[in-house]
């Protein structure tokens, strides 16, 4: 299966450790690089998308290099700009690679001439985790600003139409939370710029008509702080203590319920009961029917996009 790309170019490159590396967001909503680029950036200038798999075979003689090898082997076929084929590198496998090289230097299990690359993974490990990489990944790509214009225009839709400031805090919630929400009711990023009501009905029913009248007067009277690009691509936490304690206290309940939607429910009303003296409704008018599920995974994305 060949993939399309939805976000990223080759002419918009990763860079990382004074070198280039073309970067990706695919259909599958997998963050990857290209391996042609890391081949670069590790030192390899020719041309077969063997090399890396034969220096890991290599370094497999004397250290186990299963998992990297079948990285390799099962590493998804994309098309580039130029509509060439391209296998993508996910950053855990990215940075493994790097570090079983790495590793084989250091144990001696390189030759001379093979050295040089384990040099170059050491330079482009300087600093790098799997998430910080992912985060690159998507700056690179377009991807974040993507995200980050969706949900500034969600937020600022349902402070609104709502007429309650308490919902411009959806701006801090966490990415994994909305991730999961898309996940069991068949949205994605492009809906909370195309379909914000019938998301933002989610949110409401699920976080603000439960939270407690004190804490909404917080929310209400405190903006939040405004999202800003931070250096080493640290995450930044701009989010309310009580109100970052309870989105994780729903995703813990959703990993209890397995991500069934209607079990979560359950315990959700159990735990959480809606707050009768919540003052603000959501209006008939902003609900929306359930969203069918989609064709194809992340093309929704595409859609919006058009």
């Amino acid at each position: 299966m060949v993939h399309q790309v939805l976000f990223g170019s080759d002419n918009r490159p990763l860079r990382l450790a004074q070198t280039e590396i073309a970067c990706f967001i695919l259909d599958n909503q997998h963050k990857v690089c290209s391996l042609t680029g890391l081949q670069k950036a590790l030192g390899y200038d020719g041309k077969s998308e063997n090399w890396l798999k034969d220096l890991l075979t290599h370094v497999h003689r004397f250290i186990p290099a299963d998992e990297h090898l079948n990285g390799l082997e099962n590493a998804p076929v994309f098309e580039n700009d130029s509509a060439q084929k391209n296998i993508g590198v996910s950053a855990p496998l990215f940075v493994g690679i790097c570090e079983k090289l790495v590793l084989a230097k250091n144990e001696g299990f390189l030759s001379v001439s093979q050295l040089k690359y384990a040099k170059s993974a050491e330079a482009l490990l300087k600093n790098l985790t799997v998430e910080r990489l992912e985060s690159m990944i998507e700056d690179a790509s377009g991807f974040l600003f993507f995200k980050e214009n969706a949900v500034e225009r969600f937020s600022r839709v349902l402070s609104t139409e709502l007429n309650d400031a308490a919902f411009e805090w959806t701006r801090t919630f966490p990415d994994d939370f909305y991730q999961k929400v898309f996940e069991l009711h068949h949205y994605d990023w492009a809906d909370l710029q195309n379909n914000p009501k019938s998301v933002g009905r989610i949110f409401y029913d699920v976080v603000f008509s439960r939270i407690s009248n004190d804490l909404l007067e917080e929310l209400r009277e405190k903006k939040p702080k405004r999202n800003y690009r931070r250096k080493n691509y640290m995450p930044q936490d701009n989010q309310h203590p009580r109100l970052k304690e309870y989105i994780s206290t729903l995703l813990s309940l959703l990993n209890i319920a397995i991500d069934n939607w209607n079990i979560f429910l359950q315990l959700l009303n159990r735990s959480y009961p809606k707050n009768d003296r919540f003052t603000t409704k959501f209006p008939v008018a902003m609900s929306a029917a359930p969203k069918p599920e989609p064709l194809s995974g992340f093309n929704q994305i595409l859609k919006g996009m058009s």
